[in-house]
């Protein structure tokens, strides 16, 4: 869905032009559905990032209010707008496209997606909720999703938050030394006229330059790899490119933890959260299997989801060596649904424990390879320092 801007002459008054933000897949749909309110006078496409960003608090509010509508009787859909009219505030401009749409007749799904305030796992979830009639269920999931994902960004993103920082200065040095510091020493050379002192002076030129420029070109390609993988991220229909990345992620220390544990702590609770609600087991699945940030637990459920579907018990569907020994021992001993569910909420509850703890030595072995990393670069430039104190003492040692 893409946000439209229409200026249109209203039937009733053709003196003044009004504006409507539509939700559409292109601009003839957009068109289509202001048509009925006047004539068209010009149709552009919004840019996503002149809309006002909605508070992650808010965000969650918003499920919830449609969650207690829904809860008393609602359809998902007049649940949606009735929410969308109580809002008064600066943020409606953003609601009204998701309002429009319902009031041309499009699904409650599509609405969610036009406000551009959920990712792709909440998105997954209320659309999967529609589709098999479980919308109370899927709104609740969706709501525990939203938690669960924030408190990990929140986890992650303290531990990275200081160390960037610092990171970021010596990043900033390291290309100051090479590209600023180095060649202004080497142009003021050095005035001496001892042999000695001065073949010392660009050997130890020699070397500052070699140091620094194996950290420039290590700081270069850790840089590339950063960006690649941020860029790749963000190309959310180049699954098989994901993918790759993940697996990649996989094989490093620490973040392989991190990014298991807690994608199986979420989709884990989630999925115990819909069998407490009544939904199936398979149509639970159904719901998380396109939600998980990793491709590889993502790629889990389908697996169970078709061992399922082809007469498996539950405990041979969910066989993985993703899952430890006592966790395939608390999968094997539930009995019913309620016990099922049972189980998984433990284990989600376990694997959030884990992911903490995998991140805090993430963070830490981040931080010892910051601090070595800000260390060569200091060393490098005191070494360059002490070169152009040599070359100064030097100049005023021969005038």
């Amino acid at each position: 869905m893409n946000i439209y801007s229409i200026e249109y002459i209203p039937k009733n008054d053709i003196a003044i032009t009004q504006k409507e933000y539509i939700a559409a897949r292109n601009e003839n749909e957009a068109i289509t559905q202001i048509i009925h309110l006047g004539t068209p006078v010009e149709c552009k496409e919004v840019d996503e990032n002149t809309f006002i960003k909605v508070p992650n608090d808010y965000k969650k509010l918003f499920l919830t209010a449609i969650f207690f509508n829904v809860e008393s009787g609602m359809s998902s859909g007049k649940a949606l707008g009735a929410v969308i009219r109580g809002e008064n505030g600066k943020i409606r401009r953003q609601l009204n496209p998701a309002l429009q749409l319902l009031d041309s007749g499009g699904d409650f799904s599509d609405a969610i997606e036009s406000l551009g305030m959920y990712d792709k796992a909440i998105l997954a979830i209320l659309r999967s909720g529609e589709k098999i009639g479980a919308m109370k269920q899927a709104l609740k999931s969706a709501i525990d999703q939203y938690d669960q994902t924030f408190a990990s960004k929140k986890l992650l993103y303290g531990a990275l938050f200081g160390l960037s920082i610092d990171l970021l200065f010596s990043i900033i040095s390291t290309y100051a030394i090479q590209f600023q510091f180095l060649p202004m020493v080497e142009k003021q050379g050095i005035s001496g006229t001892d042999p000695e002192v001065i073949a010392s002076f660009h050997r130890n030129l020699s070397i500052a330059y070699g140091l620094n420029t194996v950290l420039t070109v290590i700081t270069t390609l850790v840089l590339i790899v950063i960006l690649w993988l941020v860029y790749t991220y963000n190309q959310k229909s180049n699954i098989q490119l994901r993918l790759k990345v993940d697996h990649f992620l996989s094989t490093s220390p620490y973040i392989k933890h991190v990014f298991a544990h807690t994608a199986i702590s979420q989709t884990f609770a989630m999925c115990a959260t819909l069998l407490n609600g009544g939904i199936s087991f398979v149509n639970a699945i159904g719901i998380i299997k396109g939600i998980s940030a990793s491709p590889i637990i993502e790629e889990y459920w389908i697996k169970v989801e078709k061992s399922l579907l082809s007469g498996d018990l539950v405990i041979n569907a969910m066989m993985s060596p993703i899952l430890t020994p006592s966790e395939v021992l608390i999968i094997s001993s539930h009995k019913d649904s309620a016990q099922l569910a049972t189980s998984l909420k433990n284990i989600s509850v376990q694997r959030n424990e884990m992911a903490i703890q995998a991140n805090k030595r993430f963070g830490m072995s981040a931080f010892i390879a910051a601090m070595a990393y800000s260390g060569v670069s200091v060393l490098i430039a005191l070494f360059a320092s002490y070169l152009q104190y040599s070359s100064m003492m030097s100049s005023m040692t021969s005038s």
